[in-house]
């Protein structure tokens, strides 16, 4: 097998009809072009969005080129619409995706993500149809631009049953039932080593689970070492430490989102 199908598929390993689509494209005549040049970043995201089980949908480069996962499609299908997979969406935004379009353009410039909550499906919103949380977030390509936008939806409410086949509804459902979740959270994982900003996860009773790479070489210092030592204290600017104890325990406490400004301290105290 020549390097590049090997490439193709590993990234397109998923079974499903989009993947099986886009393993059929002819990616060298894109923008995108050859698989087998393709960024580290765009094969991680790609396999994420390949392997979920919600709603997904992937912008990529200046094209704004576009990937969805079957789960996506099924929505698509049940609401009597199509997408160009592999196509970009730069020139021809569909008219049902221009009240979604300026979100996306806000994250490509700015890299910060943004929730929409309780949003009816693009083509339904005057009627009584299924209802989503989306979310859409920036992924950092080695260059440290925002190479992709990632959209994720859940669905929240359901008053009317949707027309997608009763089978590929089935299908997907035995498939997410049977999905390798320790190879799903490293996919997650790598994702986030992939961001140029520092990421640290934290567990119900505040004590530091995990840490990204750009984390560890700011603060120089190893997690079992962070885990030992008092971490916050050691890599918040001690002004404003108490102050980023207090909104830390109160997004755990009240599981809402805060946004934060507060200085850090680097491994030379810097």
């Amino acid at each position: 097998m020549s390097e590049m199908s090997k490439t193709i598929v590993k990234i397109f390993a998923k079974k499903g009809e989009m993947s099986d689509r886009a393993r059929s494209l002819a990616w060298s005549q894109t923008s995108l072009g050859a698989v087998e040049t393709w960024s580290l970043s765009l094969k991680t995201a790609l396999s994420i969005v390949f392997n979920a089980c919600n709603p997904m949908f992937l912008l990529w480069g200046d094209d704004r080129i576009l990937f969805y996962n079957d789960a996506y499609n099924q929505q698509l299908q049940a609401h009597q619409q199509s997408l160009p997979l592999g196509q970009s969406m730069q020139h021809h935004w569909l008219q049902s995706w221009q009240s979604i379009q300026a979100d996306i353009e806000q994250v490509f410039a700015t890299g910060q993500p943004l929730q929409r909550e309780n949003q009816k499906w693009l083509s339904d919103r005057t009627t009584a149809s299924s209802s989503f949380n989306w979310s859409y977030s920036a992924i950092w390509d080695e260059t440290d631009r925002v190479g992709g936008v990632l959209a994720t939806g859940y669905e929240v409410v359901s008053t009317t049953p949707t027309t997608a086949p009763a089978a590929s509804s089935s299908d997907q459902s035995s498939d997410c039932s049977h999905l390798d979740l320790e190879a799903s959270e490293a996919k997650y994982r790598t994702l986030i080593e992939l961001s140029t900003q520092h990421v640290w996860m934290l567990d119900a009773a505040g004590e530091l689970v995990f840490v990204n790479q750009n984390f560890l070489a700011f603060f120089g210092r190893p997690l079992d070492a962070l885990k030992r030592e008092n971490w916050a204290g050691n890599v918040h600017h001690p002004d404003d430490h108490q102050r980023v104890l207090q909104e830390i325990g109160r997004a755990m406490g009240t599981g809402t989102n805060i946004r934060s400004e507060h200085r850090l301290r680097r491994h030379d105290d810097q």
